[in-house]
């Protein structure tokens, strides 16, 4: 019975390795797929703003930096061709980015910057994330009350 349980164990966690590292390799396709597509497309347009948020997403939990860069780029490019919905985007991205690397008060003023260019783009769905996003920052800035009303607004947006 022993020797079942023992072997029960192993093959359990020869499963988990195996998972995270299929995890890691799909990952890492997601990510070289983005970067392929991005030195193909270099006209400043829509495509590569989405290219831009999209591969800034697929490389924020390994590479804060490199993921500030990129949300930076599609925003600069927003800004030129005049792309609301790449902006608001973009300045979600900066946000989270900023979150993930732990400075809150900068992830809070773009988060900020990110729900009021999103006013005029009529995606409900946005919206309550952004505010989902600032009742996380300011939980973890401690500021609970705050935190309750994004929350508050988090629900009532996903409820339209």
């Amino acid at each position: 019975m022993r020797k079942l349980k023992s072997a029960q164990f192993i093959f359990f966690w020869i499963m988990v390795l195996c998972f995270i590292s299929f995890s890691a390799i799909a990952k890492q396709s997601v990510t070289d797929s983005l970067r392929n597509e991005l030195t193909k497309k270099k006209a400043k347009d829509t495509v590569r703003v989405k290219l831009l948020i999209n591969l800034s997403n697929s490389v924020v939990w390994n590479d804060v930096e490199e993921a500030l860069e990129l949300a930076e780029q599609a925003y600069e490019i927003s800004e030129e061709i005049a792309y609301q919905k790449g902006k608001a985007f973009s300045l979600r991205q900066i946000g989270v980015s900023y979150y993930i690397g732990s400075d809150f008060l900068r992830a809070m003023e773009y988060t900020q910057l990110a729900l009021k260019e999103s006013t005029t783009l009529d995606d409900m769905g946005f919206q309550s994330s952004l505010h989902n996003n600032l009742g996380n920052i300011y939980t973890d800035l401690k500021r609970y009350d705050e935190a309750l009303a994004a929350y508050n607004d988090y629900i009532q947006n996903s409820r339209k």
